[in-house]
């Protein structure tokens, strides 16, 4: 097990270098057609490079920001449990949280089969089929996550008996 929560961590950190670059490149893309836009001479895909960029940048920063457990948590009322129900409380959390992001993995693949050919960017005809393997790449990495963390939490449970 210790191996494959290595490799899910290796795997996240190295999509979120990948998002990182990508992130760079809409960022200079962007301030590279504004400043072009001042002198009449607008990158016309910008838009385009900007729509699927971001899905890289987005399905690897959720992973990467589950492994940190920096995703916004609200501790308020769970700061005042016992560490047993914090615990509990953080299972239960992740359970749900599980179902939710599997619910929209299904509809990623479900959305990949439907259209599976046929669809690219307006302007640069970049199609959106590897984006979109990207995309459930990143959420199932993501879902994985919080499996570890159900399988981590239940174990720290069941020792504190």
């Amino acid at each position: 097990m210790k191996l494959f929560e290595k490799s899910v961590r290796l795997f996240s950190h190295v999509g979120a270098a990948l998002g990182g670059f990508f992130l760079i490149t809409i960022m200079l893309a962007i301030v590279l057609d504004i400043c072009l836009r001042l002198l009449r001479i607008p990158i016309i895909s910008s838009y385009d490079l900007t729509q699927v960029f971001i899905v890289v940048t987005v399905a690897f920063a959720l992973p990467y920001t589950a492994i940190r457990k920096a995703h916004v948590v609200v501790e308020i009322l769970v700061s005042r449990f016992s560490n047993k129900a914090q615990g509990l409380s953080s299972a239960i959390t992740s359970f749900f949280t599980l179902i939710f992001w599997s619910l929209i993995i299904k509809a990623s693949i479900d959305m990949i089969q439907k259209k599976w050919t046929g669809e690219f960017s307006f302007n640069l005809n970049i199609p959106y089929l590897p984006f979109r393997f990207i995309w459930v790449i990143g959420l199932c990495l993501f879902a994985i996550i919080y499996m570890i963390e159900i399988i981590d939490t239940t174990a720290k449970l069941r020792k504190d008996k």
